[in-house]
C-alpha cells in the first residue's frame, strides 16, 4: 500500500465548489470543470471534479486532452513511473484495458491512471484521484422510506 496521500492536484477531499472556482459540466449533476488547480502536472491540461454541495470534492481526475497515440504513450509512461517513484508498485498494473491502480492510507482511496483508447490515431492519458468519501457523494441525499420512526 502507498504511502499516506491527502489531496492530488493541490485539491484536498471535501473542498467546497465555492473555493475550487469549478463549472458545472453539462453532462453531469456531480461533475465540474477547474479552469485551473493549485498544484497542476506539467502534463496534464484539463481537470474536472466530482462533487455534491453536501459532500464536496469526492475524486479529481487530469486529462491531457487529445494526442498521438506515440505522445500518449509517453506521457502515460512518464506518469506511471513518477507515480511508481512515489507510491511504489501498482496495486494492478497494466492490463489490457490500460489502467493502473495505486491505494493510499491517507484521504486518497485510489489513485489510478488510464488511456482512451485509440481512435483514428489519438489518445488521451487520464489521472484520477478517489477520495474515501466517494461513495458518500455517489448517493443521493433523501430520507429513507425503508426505514420507520
Amino acid at each position: 500500500m502507498a504511502s499516506d496521500i491527502n489531496q492530488m492536484f493541490g485539491v484536498p477531499m471535501g473542498a467546497r465548489l465555492k473555493d475550487i472556482a469549478a463549472k458545472k459540466n453539462k453532462k453531469s449533476d456531480t461533475v465540474y470543470d477547474l479552469k485551473t488547480v493549485p498544484a497542476p502536472h506539467p502534463l496534464l491540461k484539463e481537470y474536472s471534479v466530482t462533487a455534491t454541495p453536501e459532500d464536496g470534492v469526492c475524486s479529481i481526475v487530469g486529462s491531457t486532452g487529445l494526442l498521438t497515440q506515440e505522445k500518449a504513450s509517453r506521457v502515460a509512461s512518464t506518469i506511471i513511473s513518477q507515480l511508481t517513484d512515489a507510491y511504489g508498485e501498482p496495486v494492478v498494473p497494466a492490463s489490457m484495458y490500460g489502467m493502473w491502480k495505486w491505494t493510499t492510507d491517507g484521504d486518497i482511496k485510489i489513485i489510478g491512471v488510464s488511456r482512451l483508447l485509440p481512435m483514428y490515431d489519438k489518445s488521451a492519458v487520464f489521472v484520477s484521484a478517489t477520495y474515501t468519501n466517494y461513495d458518500e457523494c455517489q448517493k443521493i441525499k433523501m430520507e429513507n422510506p425503508f426505514k420507520s420512526d
